[in-house]
């Protein structure tokens, strides 16, 4: 129902695709009639509350007709909701916008570019449809149409980063090779040529991207965009742990651009990348060219910051961290940086407790409290100096500090998260009933915390990884998460989690544990309620009655054979494949336990072949990263040296940032000196 400007209802004499969802029979629904294609945008402007409103004669009655108006949108704001329901898929909404944009306002500049934007929503819904055919040929219609109107390369630039952005490179990629093509020279064809470069690292296609930054070289050679381009690729080659080739990147700018903002971020992430590479004499020389070319440039103290925070942090190196922030007082006193001298003291604390010198890391410790006792980034240091403590195993000290950040600032976030890690703290500690006590101020002192449910996510994750870490089957280890998440139902009964990896976690415990019946309504409330979600196809297969066996091999895979033809493209069949594969683990650790080592082999070959499935069969699921990682510790265990460490050596070229990379590598080191003293 629209109501026009002089308080009368009636039928608009323009489409106003605002308000209600379509009624087949609009005057049955209140006064007036609805226009076509009447849907309901999720905006505050919700015409079915005027449409309800227009229903009640109570309140036409009080309020009258001319107050319950719709009003109307400007073309930039009906641009601004096309866009949004575009970012949400939703094409058709998207292009019935775009439409009356045209519609009402031809000679607005929002109308220009959703000229183009109307075919746009054509060829991304039909790519959707997967209609590959048809949507090439819509895309090869829409340039064909517009390939004189100066929004087209925009237009299918912005089509192809969202592609990309979905890591859908070959579809992003034929639209970027498109815009390369049709619309040369342009500032679009640059960012393109670029994308493409950075598509391909993406697509680990190395020589594909060379070729790619050869040809943004050769046809942009003194273009304004290329540094920044150069730059752009360097960090996705630094990123993607290609170092050498981040570095060649990074000096060709610093060589080409002297003295240019360019210059100087190519010079800092030249040492970056050495730093990263643990090449120290590298990293010393690029830091003193750094601080040498661009000594009077205000931007030195930001440069030399983000350098010592990466010394700092990513690889805990604060020895050479600190020299750099003395730098940085010395030569830019009047920077924020140089007054912040909290970090100069936080960084000597940690590099004490890296060290071990855990006498003089007190000492300086309360000679940081007594300088700064009222700093706003006090609580934050705080918890950062703990967490080293923590990572050192010095439970006390951490425990000391995560007290006094609850104690001092009790109305922050940072006193929450501090009782958290006491929980934590304490479990590492292996002291459960200081855990239990400290869960339960958690949860009394933080009961109406927006962050608590967060907190207690991150308890339980704490534990299944130390489980995982452990590859422990025992059940004792998996009834401590059942404790922490039954006195949080049982404290608040209505809790709800909006976290799928939470419920199976939950689920998976409860299976640990023998309690099949609690098992299966939390893996069933996954399935339920994400319905997409990775895990949600596992209550089909993975929880295993009492009267169940893993014993006999033909039907696992008979039952998989079935999955693959039910749920060929459900994005949870590769974790379901996996957690089946982990059962036989369990049964090979729990013979191994029992000294059945004869069992104990079978049981881990059977599970290597599970994993080798979704190797082979899902390769770009990414549960593949565990599958590989799941193999090399059955390969370890059949003293499968060589098969443990390729697994790993593929792990951690492909997915260098797995979570349990580290875990990977030190596996591989092992499998690497058994090698060698068989050969010896």
């Amino acid at each position: 129902t629209i109501v026009d400007n002089t308080g009368d209802i009636s039928s608009p004499g323009e489409d106003l695709l605002i308000g209600a969802s379509p009624q087949e029979n609009a005057a049955a629904a209140g006064p007036g009639s609805f226009p076509i294609n009447h849907f309901f945008t999720g905006m505050l402007d919700d015409v079915r509350i005027y449409d309800y409103a227009l229903s009640q004669a109570e309140i036409v009655n009080i309020m009258g007709r001319s107050e319950l108006r719709v009003p109307l949108l400007s073309s930039a704001a009906l641009f601004e909701l096309a866009r949004a329901r575009e970012q949400a898929r939703k094409y058709g909404e998207a292009r019935s916008v775009y439409q009356q944009i045209v519609q009402q306002y031809p000679d607005s500049p929002e109308a220009g570019k959703a000229r183009l934007d109307i075919p746009k929503m054509d060829v991304l819904s039909l790519f959707d449809s997967k209609e590959d055919a048809a949507a090439q040929a819509a895309l090869d219609s829409l340039i064909a149409n517009y390939s004189q109107d100066p929004n087209l390369p925009e237009v299918l630039y912005e089509m192809g980063k969202r592609y990309q952005d979905s890591d859908k490179y070959e579809r992003a990629n034929s639209i970027y090779q498109k815009i390369t093509t049709h619309c040369p020279g342009t500032e679009y064809a640059l960012k393109a040529q670029r994308n493409l470069a950075i598509s391909y690292i993406s697509m680990k296609k190395i020589d594909d991207a060379e070729q790619a930054l050869n040809k943004l070289i050769q046809d942009f050679p003194s273009h304004s965009g290329l540094p920044k381009a150069l730059l752009s690729i360097a960090e996705i080659y630094r990123k993607s742990k290609k170092h050498e080739r981040a570095e060649a990147l990074y000096q060709n700018v610093a060589a080409n651009y002297p003295r240019t903002e360019h210059a100087l971020k190519a010079q800092k992430k030249l040492a970056i990348v050495y730093i990263d590479s643990d090449d120290d004499p590298n990293a010393q020389q690029a830091i003193d060219k750094l601080s040498q070319e661009f000594s009077g440039d205000p931007n030195l103290a930001d440069a030399l910051y983000e350098i010592a925070k990466r010394y700092e942090w990513v690889r805990g190196r604060y020895q050479q961290a600190e020299p750099i922030y003395q730098q940085i007082i010395q030569n830019f006193p009047d920077s924020s940086y140089a007054k912040e001298k909290l970090d100069l003291s936080r960084t000597n604390v940690i590099y004490l407790i890296e060290s071990g010198n855990y006498s003089l890391a007190t000492g300086a410790l309360n000679t940081l409290l007594a300088e700064f006792p009222a700093h706003p980034d006090l609580a934050w240091t705080l918890d950062g100096i703990a967490g080293r403590y923590e990572k050192a195993k010095r439970y006390d000290e951490a425990r000391s500090i995560y007290q006094k950040i609850v104690t001092d600032y009790t109305e922050t976030d940072y006193a929450l998260t501090a009782q958290k890690k006491l929980i934590i703290v304490a479990m590492k500690a292996g002291n459960d009933v200081v855990a239990q006590a400290a869960l339960d101020t958690l949860i009394t002192d933080f009961n109406d915390h927006p962050s608590l449910p967060r907190a207690i996510i991150d308890i339980e994750e704490h534990c299944y990884n130390r489980i995982l870490a452990a590859e422990s089957w025992v059940s004792d280890d998996y009834l401590k998460p059942v404790k922490v998440w039954e006195k949080l139902i049982k404290r608040f009964p209505d809790f709800f989690s909006d976290d799928p990896d939470l419920y199976y976690f939950i689920a998976d415990c409860y299976r640990h544990v023998g309690e099949y019946d609690k098992a299966i309504h939390y893996y069933g409330l996954v399935a339920d309620k994400w319905t997409q979600h990775g895990y949600a196809v596992v209550p089909h297969t993975t929880v295993p009655l009492p009267s169940e066996s893993f014993a006999d091999y033909e039907a696992v895979h008979n039952l998989i054979d079935r999955l693959i033809m039910d749920f060929n493209d459900h994005p949870g069949l590769p974790a379901t494949i996996l957690r089946t594969g982990h059962e036989y683990r369990k049964r090979a650790n729990e013979a191994r336990i029992e000294g059945l080592t004869s069992e104990a082999k079978v049981d881990n070959f059977n599970a290597i072949v599970l994993y080798d499935r979704v190797i082979k069969e899902f390769p770009s699921s990414p549960f593949t990263a565990s599958a590989y990682f799941f193999s090399a510790l059955a390969y370890r265990d059949l003293h499968q040296w060589q098969y443990a460490l390729d697994c790993c050596k593929r792990l951690l070229d492909n997915w260098p940032e797995y979570k349990y990379a580290p875990w990977a590598r030190r596996v591989a080191q092992g499998c690497s000196k058994r090698l060698a003293a068989e050969v010896q």
